[in-house]
């Protein structure tokens, strides 16, 4: 999984183009790539979603063990959100869907990719 700043990079994009894509500030990127900052679950949603892969937010970033843990705290809210959505889901195949899709996610993130 690579960093903010190198798949920015590798996917040539400016801080601007970024900020277009996610509505996120361009100082806000900067921040957060520079380790100043550590993203909340929706504005890490919108970066990796925009950037198509999942991004490591951590590596290298000053971060400390408060904002660590805010990041479970985040990582758990946004889990339980997800299971009430799931639960929600009456469509056939809806369920089954979304749970292969998250299991999929996971095993690349187990795999660091």
């Amino acid at each position: 999984m690579r960093t903010l700043k190198a798949t920015r990079a590798a996917k040539k994009l400016t801080y601007r183009a970024l900020s277009e894509m996610t509505g996120v500030h361009e100082v806000n990127l900067n921040r957060i790539e520079l380790g100043r900052a550590v993203p909340n679950v929706t504005t890490r949603v919108k970066i990796e979603v925009a950037l198509g892969e999942p991004i490591n937010f951590l590596d290298g970033s000053l971060v400390d063990e408060k904002a660590i843990l805010s990041e479970w705290y985040d990582v758990e809210a946004l889990f339980r959100l997800m299971v009430q959505r799931v639960n929600g889901l009456v469509e056939p195949g809806e369920r089954t869907e979304f749970i292969n899709t998250a299991l999929r996610y996971i095993r690349r993130m187990k795999k660091g990719e």
